[in-house]
């Protein structure tokens, strides 16, 4: 008895566990200024993007955000210089890239984010699911 409890738990686990996949949505990328799933509108910006976006290339467009200063502590609050590129020393934390609402989805945190937040992680360029 406890063996088949065991097991239905486990096969309760795997069907809770989101697979890996493709957005649905193709011309943008949500970058996250935290993980707050139910924040309506969402914490962050949205990046325009030509193309279906892999993980690698949803997290570098969300990493220039961040870089920039336009996403993080404080993010908006400082007035970009009038002429000349954008300051790009800001601090980038951790990204992970999943998949909300059918978009790419990059949030500020740990690879196993999108795991124990129960949404599916964005595939890499290789068509596999990102570690772990």
């Amino acid at each position: 008895m406890t063996a088949l409890l065991a097991a239905s738990t486990g096969v309760a686990f795997a069907l809770v566990s989101p697979k890996a996949e493709k957005p649905k949505v193709v011309d943008g990328v949500r970058c996250y200024a935290d993980t707050d799933l139910r924040a309506e509108p969402f914490h962050g910006m949205t990046s325009d993007f030509a193309g279906r976006p892999d993980s690698e290339m949803a997290i570098e467009s969300c990493r220039v955000m961040w870089q920039m200063g336009l996403l993080g502590p404080g993010a908006g609050h400082e007035a970009l210089p009038d002429s000349g590129p954008a300051p790009m020393d800001h601090p980038v934390p951790a990204l992970v890239a999943c998949v909300v609402d059918g978009m790419a989805a990059v949030f500020p945190a740990q690879p196993e984010f999108c795991k124990a937040a129960k949404i599916p992680s964005l595939l890499t360029s290789g068509g596999r699911p990102a570690s772990p």
